[in-house]
């Protein structure tokens, strides 16, 4: 992620380009009470988490405020704070919420939505989530639907290695009705 720092109208700002989106930050000058350690830290293991995007963190007034993006499927940041030396009563947390691109996050999404069944396994495999195994042809028509709505640079849902389980059952009916029709006086 490239970083850039600027100082506009006294206040200092840094700005993070993570992919396509920049994200501003209004950074501290200094931490009331010497708890630059304890915030940078809370920030540190809050900014490694998938699925949280840190936009503000500091403190005002004597409580600590944290903010920005939040995925439903990350860790719960109050979990994080919990397990710091800050006290949860002082937080001040404002988290939008947005769903994340990251491969975990995209795959559990992926499965939940597909429902695939037990015969079908769903794996990521380098930039692709890839099902396997064997499945119904109603299920693989909704699958194939479904891929085709994934969000634009999410990962590539492969149905290739999913066999029809009814479509040796759909052979053998072609087959029966192509000789009955074959058959005189059979209609």
């Amino acid at each position: 992620a490239e970083v850039a720092q600027q100082v506009v109208g006294g206040q200092a700002f840094q700005q993070r380009r993570r992919g396509d989106v920049v994200l501003h930050r209004r950074r501290q000058a200094h931490q009331p009470g010497g708890r630059h350690g304890a915030d940078a830290a809370v920030g540190a293991r809050l900014r490694a988490e998938p699925g949280i995007v840190i936009s503000e963190i500091g403190t005002r007034d004597g409580n600590w405020l944290i903010g920005g993006l939040r995925d439903p499927l990350a860790v719960d940041p109050q979990r994080v704070l919990g397990e710091s030396s800050i006290d949860p009563a002082r937080v001040v947390a404002h988290w939008q919420p947005y769903q994340s691109l990251d491969p975990q996050f995209v795959l559990r999404r992926v499965r939940d939505a597909l429902a695939p069944p037990p015969t079908v396994t769903v794996a990521l495999e380098g930039d692709r989530i890839v099902a396997a195994g064997s499945a119904p042809s109603a299920w693989l028509q909704r699958a194939h639907a479904s891929s085709r709505m994934l969000p634009v640079g999410a990962l590539r849902l492969d149905l290739s290695q999913v066999q029809d389980a009814d479509e040796h059952d759909q052979r053998l009916w072609e087959a029966y009705l192509a000789r009955l029709r074959a058959e005189p006086g059979i209609v």
